[in-house]
């Protein structure tokens, strides 16, 4: 199909426009030049609706007015509304045959903003050398020509478009499906299936009828039937399964994924945890800096310092008490002895201490008389005898630690202690700040809510495995209740027949189903190799070592992925960037049309956003080149650094400008009173007094720009 000139009336902006499409194989594409808020994505969505109808209306056009804003309910006019498209597709006599489709609506604006639509009218000619033929029921004509399913494909907003990759998981397998099953056929050969499987239920009816005299055919023909009611249903079972098992793996992942965010934020509980023992770490430094503070002060007051201070003195003291103790000046030990003599009855000198006689009298009187003159002598003697006594741990030099070494220990343990008191304080502030900037996010409950869709998904997989294990199951039976049956009615010449006629319909359903399989790998297989091959393009890169990203694919449960260095998984969503998602599905689409061999025009809306240089060349140069014909609506920016391929490539180059943009952004008066958009044949080199533009802001809040 190619498209080949369309004309909107009224369609919002768009009151009187006319696009005529290039067509040439060399020279295929179509630029719509607008800047933003200047119509183009306004024009997407006329050509879709005038093709597709309200189904490409956004929320189906329930919200969405057709009709000029500016024209309100106090005109009390009904607007008529029209898109009209030529378009071509091929015969299979190789000829090309013309249509023209007209999708209408009368739109009547009311007040307070509202609107009534009447239902849009459609209609189909066929242009034919004999002239023009209206073509009864439109849609069923349209429809093989550009599938519903198809549109997105084929007319893609630039950000829409990127739905083929971001979303849900489940969301982005299904469109990837949806686009892949519908512009490969794979409906129609799945279709045709399904009914080589009725035609062999309804000769297995006959079986049953013609036959049913024969018990032991007509039970191998009930089972038969009843595992065939089964099998639908087991496969629904399966389908629904898979479908269930995805929706929850994805938010597993998204569950996972919240989980992983929330607690590189920090674990709310975690984090009190820790403050309660940092709280009680800080606290013991405190108690130890306290106690070392006590030990440094009670240095000063210790015997050490007192011995280091006064060593001197205490030498000289230690001398002298050591002389008189070595002249047995000290310890005094007279009185005692000559005490100790008056209990015994005689002298240390044998002579006798007797009472009894007056020469023992008489000595012990001598005795006491020298006790008494020693009293006086030894009270000096007795103090010099304490002191040396007393002072031996004093005096006694310190040979083991000195108060220096002491008061390091000390010192070292204060600071060390205090040190810690302050981190650990820090620390505390910290994890409180932390805590306060915390949202109310409760850990435990994600880590319960990632746990319930694991455990939900592992019983989902069992049941998918139950489903595909009872399928298998009903399958064998069936395999040998059709050998049963095989045998029975190979037993008369009616029965033979019939048997010929199922075994027929089972070969068809059997070649189908490898025909399914085959397109299933062979084909999506090709389509993910050339995707690929042109992402890789796109963004300039290859498979040496150096490469970021290495290689996309389409998984054989149509998912898009990329790999990265060592075959590492790359969320297309997150870990590429706004070029090389845009890159990643344009290539995506071209490839499904290269594989498909579906001729069709390729309408895009602002595919280059987010592009720059080199990407934004590759993308555009192989579009062009893979694409039966492009349609691109493309900004002023888009357009810049890619002139040279637009001089190549472009056969039809339209500019779209929007009045209201002046006198800001348009340098001269388009003249016009209503609300519409304005186009020229300028192209991407030129400019005329209706487009020109001015480069820059003159003033920007009353300074110079």
């Amino acid at each position: 199909m190619k498209l080949l000139r369309a004309h909107i009336e009224n369609f919002r902006l768009l009151r009187d426009l006319t696009i005529e499409f290039a067509t040439d194989r060399t020279r295929n594409v179509t630029v719509i030049r607008a800047a933003n808020e200047s119509g183009k994505t306004t024009l997407l969505t006329a050509l879709q609706w005038g093709l597709f109808g309200d189904s490409a209306l956004p929320n189906l056009g329930a919200d969405y007015r057709l009709s000029p804003l500016d024209i309100t309910g106090d005109s009390s006019v009904t607007v008529p509304i029209s898109v009209e498209i030529d378009y071509e597709v091929p015969t299979r006599a190789g000829q090309v045959q013309q249509y023209r489709i007209i999708r209408s609506a009368l739109e009547t604006p009311r007040t307070g903003g509202t609107w009534e639509r009447h239902r849009a009218k459609v209609r189909l000619i066929n242009f034919t050398p004999a002239g023009t033929t209206p073509l009864d029921n439109p849609e069923a004509h349209i429809r093989p020509h550009l599938p519903n399913d198809l549109r997105e494909v084929f007319f893609t907003d630039g950000d829409r478009a990127l739905s083929f990759i971001e979303g849900s998981r489940a969301d982005q397998m299904k469109r990837v499906a949806g686009a892949i099953q519908s512009l490969l056929g794979f409906e129609t050969v799945e279709n045709a299936r399904e009914h080589a499987q009725q035609v062999g239920s309804a000769l297995n009816r006959r079986v049953r009828k013609d036959l049913g005299s024969r018990d032991e055919l007509q039970k191998i023909a009930d089972k038969l039937a009843s595992l065939e009611q089964r099998l639908p249903l087991l496969e629904a079972d399966i389908r629904d399964s898979k479908e269930a098992l995805d929706r929850l793996e994805e938010l597993e992942h998204q569950a996972d994924k919240t989980l992983t965010e929330a607690l590189r934020q920090g674990n709310k509980d975690e984090l009190i945890r820790g403050l309660a023992d940092t709280k009680r770490k800080r606290e013991v430094a405190q108690r130890e800096a306290a106690q070392a503070a006590r030990d440094h002060a009670n240095l000063f007051r210790s015997e050490l310092l007192a011995k280091h201070l006064l060593a001197t003195p205490f030498d000289k003291a230690r001398a002298l008490l050591e002389t008189l103790h070595n002249q047995r000046q000290i310890p005094s030990q007279t009185i005692p002895v000559l005490e100790d003599r008056l209990d015994f009855a005689s002298c240390i000198c044998g002579e006798s201490l007797d009472d009894a006689s007056p020469e023992g009298r008489r000595r012990r009187g001598h005795i006491a008389g020298l006790i008494e003159e020693s009293r006086a002598a030894d009270e000096n003697r007795e103090k010099l005898t304490a002191l040396y006594y007393g002072s031996q741990d004093l005096l006694k030099p310190p040979l083991e630690r000195i108060w220096k070494d002491e008061y390091a220990d000390v010192f070292q343990r204060r600071v060390a202690a205090n040190k810690r008191t302050k981190d650990y304080g820090e620390q505390e502030a910290e994890i409180d700040a932390q805590i306060a900037r915390l949202p109310d996010i409760d850990i435990r409950q994600l880590r319960a809510a990632r746990d319930r869709y694991r455990s939900q998904a592992k019983e989902e997989q069992a049941r998918h495995f139950r489903a595909t294990n009872n399928r298998d199951t009903v399958r064998e039976e069936m395999a040998d209740a059709e050998s049963q049956r095989e045998k029975q009615l190979s037993r008369d010449q009616q029965g033979m027949k019939l048997a010929a006629e199922l075994q027929v319909a089972k070969d068809l359903q059997h070649i189908l189903a490898k025909t399914l399989d085959t397109m299933r790998t062979r084909e999506l297989e090709q389509v993910s190799e050339r995707m690929n091959a042109l992402f890789l393009d796109m963004i300039g890169a290859d498979a040496a070592e150096k490469a970021i990203i290495r290689r996309a694919a389409i998984t054989p449960d149509f998912r898009i992925v990329v790999s990265g260095p060592y075959d590492q998984p790359l969320d297309p969503s997150q870990d590429l960037n706004g070029a090389s998602r845009r890159a990643l599905t344009i290539a995506f689409i071209l490839a499904l049309a290269q594989v498909s061999e579906v001729e069709a025009p390729n309408v895009i809306d602002t595919p280059l956003g987010m592009m720059s240089g080199y990407v934004k060349q590759a993308v555009l140069q192989l579009a062009s080149q893979h694409s039966g014909q492009l349609v691109l609506m493309l900004t002023h920016s888009e357009i810049s650094e890619c002139e040279d391929i637009l001089d190549r490539r472009a056969g039809r180059i339209y500019t779209l400008t929007n009045p209201a943009h002046y006198p800001n952004i348009l340098v001269n008066d388009p003249g016009t009173a209503d609300s519409r958009l304005l186009v020229c044949d300028c192209n991407h080199r030129r400019h005329c007094s209706v487009c020109e533009r001015r480069e820059s802001p003159e003033r920007l809040d009353g300074e110079a720009a």
